[in-house]
């Protein structure tokens, strides 16, 4: 959980070492994200609503147990709101893949992430719920949790595109010229997957490839623009320089000569 404010709510509220003997009485139902973390990981929640549910209760206990004013309250509050900003997409991601075809059993769908507090204020970044990187200054209220070690940077050829990612990489592998074909078929070929060829076209299902097939794909098609456009640029400083040699030469001939 890389979020600045995440590590708070990591472990179960301990109210014997705490000393917040009344815990209990007001909160009746605690919930951590360190625990929903292993209920993705066992598998125990039914649907995405199940998942949202939990990680509203963490919020909502924090706020409910600490006024306003305080700062665990103010650190609950903030990651709620970053939640719930941006669920709406991570659900429509959900229902998506939901409504798509079975993967082979060799590509399994990726579980339920806790993605959202990894993105904090920017929606682009992929969200994984992970170890904290930093504690923040001050000391909240009720818990304390030793510092953490910085995870290590995800292996990008790893992460799972996201649905506009895959919608935009279609849309330039089907933009390819005809001569490029061949070597798009042999990338798909060398993951030992099928494609379908018809003359100057291909088919391929890009739900059905894993993550480092599509990111290859993706690199394929960012070096053939880089070309494309280092090409464009030397043919319009060569169109540039004739012109410019043209009328060198017609002022050298309008150039009237001496008597």
């Amino acid at each position: 959980m890389k979020h600045k404010f995440a590590w708070v709510f990591n472990k179960p509220v301990d109210p014997v070492a705490l000393g917040l003997h009344d815990y209990f009485a007001i909160i009746k139902h605690p919930m951590d994200l360190g625990t929903i973390r292993g209920r993705l990981s066992r598998g125990q929640y039914r649907n995405p609503k199940e998942f949202a549910e939990d990680v509203r209760l963490t919020f909502h206990n924090a706020m409910t147990y600490n006024p306003k004013g305080q700062d665990v309250h103010f650190m609950a509050e903030q990651l709620l709101g970053i939640f719930e900003a941006q669920w709406p997409e991570i659900e429509a991601e959900v229902d998506y893949l939901a409504s798509c075809p079975p993967l082979p059993k060799k590509f399994p769908p990726p579980p339920i992430d806790l993605r959202f507090l990894e993105r904090s204020d920017s929606v682009k970044h992929h969200m994984v719920l992970d170890s904290i990187s930093r504690p923040i200054s001050h000391t909240p209220t009720y818990t304390r949790t030793p510092s953490m070690k910085k995870p290590r940077a995800k292996d990008p050829n790893k992460r799972n595109m996201t649905i506009d990612e895959k919608r935009k990489l279609s849309d330039n592998l089907q933009n390819l010229p005809p001569e490029k074909l061949d070597a798009v078929v042999q990338i798909i070929k060398n993951k030992n997957l099928s494609v379908r060829q018809h003359d100057d076209e291909i088919e391929v299902e890009i739900d059905s490839m894993d993550a480092e097939t599509l990111w290859e794909l993706d690199r394929f098609v960012a070096n053939y623009k880089k070309n494309l456009s280092k090409q464009k640029r030397r043919a319009e400083r060569e169109m540039l320089a004739r012109q410019d040699a043209e009328l060198h030469a017609q002022h050298s001939v309008q150039q009237p000569q001496p008597i």
